[in-house]
């Protein structure tokens, strides 16, 4: 089945731009940054986007900015004005004679939150929990629920139990296989099996 195309409008919007896995697990849940400081500015970079549509952007990366920019990669991004991060991975990049990138991102969340994680076989024992992105708390209309975490810490082979939410919500997972695997992260779709909350 061929893919939907979205409609770009051009724009010229800057963006703030968080990289890797545990930046934007930093951007999502400051407390669980790890020490990490994002109370300042120099930790972002800033990007201009020239176009925008619902499933993503197209931005120019300054020169000098973009030597680690590789697809594949992980982005937490938001405008000046908002307040929430948008998640998105690096689809497309191409370089120019001023060392300025034009990079394709790809949003696939607007709405994540941290969650904490648990295989299933290791509740009964109190196993440790371990920080992750859901990144929607409504599930899909079959039922799926999608998480990025770091890379080969569940593998999407068993069951989890999933808190996330304030007040907490307390969930088990069906695993359903990986949806992507990068360097630093695992993309990762479940099916919602019970509320234990």
């Amino acid at each position: 089945m061929a893919a939907r195309a979205h409609v770009r409008r051009r724009t010229a919007m800057r963006l703030l731009v968080m990289r890797g896995y545990q930046h934007v697990l930093g951007a999502i849940e400051p407390a669980t940054s790890e020490g990490l400081d994002f109370s300042d500015t120099l930790a972002y970079d800033s990007w201009i986007a020239e176009d925008v549509s619902t499933g993503g952007y197209g931005v120019v990366v300054p020169a000098g900015k973009g030597e680690w920019l590789r697809v594949g990669v992980l982005v937490a991004l938001r405008t000046e004005t908002e307040s929430s991060w948008d998640i998105g991975i690096v689809r497309r990049v191409k370089g120019d004679d001023h060392r300025q990138h034009r990079v394709g991102i790809q949003l696939i969340s607007k709405a994540a939150v941290p969650v904490t994680l648990r295989k299933a076989s290791g509740v009964a024992a109190g196993g440790k929990r371990q920080s992750a992105i859901l990144l929607s708390a409504r599930p899909s209309g079959s039922g799926s629920l999608h998480i990025v975490a770091r890379r080969d810490l569940l593998g999407g082979r068993e069951s989890i139990e999933a808190t996330y939410g304030n007040p907490p919500t307390t969930v088990t997972l069906a695993a359903g296989g990986v949806v992507e695997s990068e360097q630093d992260f695992d993309w990762l779709r479940y099916k919602l099996l019970t509320n234990l909350t």
